[in-house]
């Protein structure tokens, strides 16, 4: 029949099944209902959305697909480059094992906002709006769309400000 529950402050609902074949499993659709779930991600970026995804296991890789409207945003931790360039400079140990089944995964998933995302740190003030949506595999994840951020705001950049009149990504 499903599962409904509560995940951060919003309320979620799955539901769908599964074909068996044998052991194994044959085909599938799960779905996923999220509505005013908090989340954080990428870390700093703390979000309010609501979420509208399918998982189908009926073809010959697994696809997710569907639609996830961010209804607030907000990025306000500071910003250190040198921390950054250290988290980047981390070497990442695969298991020997190879990739997991996850890494085949399809994507499809469109990503929109519904106010626009605040940031409000040491590199500027601003806010913008997004349309966007993640392609590929889990293993090579894509974006394509479009960023817009409003006229007005803030960037702080080489001990200078910089007053947006115009921006798109």
């Amino acid at each position: 029949q499903g599962l409904t529950g509560s995940a951060n402050g919003g309320q979620v609902a799955v539901d769908g099944g599964v074909v068996l074949a044998g052991t194994s499993i044959g085909a599938g659709e799960f779905y996923l209902q999220a509505s005013a779930v908090a989340i954080e991600y990428p870390r700093g970026l703390r979000s309010e959305v609501d979420a509208l995804l399918t998982y189908n296991i009926s073809g010959a890789t697994p696809t997710l697909s569907g639609d996830v409207r961010v209804q607030r945003s907000a990025f306000t931790d500071a910003i250190s480059l040198a921390a950054l360039a250290r988290a980047n400079a981390a070497v990442v140990v695969r298991p020997a094992t190879g990739p997991s089944a996850l890494d085949a995964m399809r994507l499809n998933v469109s990503v929109t906002t519904v106010d626009d995302v605040r940031v409000d740190n040491n590199y500027g003030r601003f806010e913008g709006g997004a349309q966007l949506r993640v392609v590929g595999t889990v293993a090579q994840p894509g974006m394509s769309g479009r960023v817009t951020l409003r006229e007005g705001g803030t960037l702080f950049a080489a001990g200078r400000r910089f007053t947006l009149t115009r921006g798109t990504i």
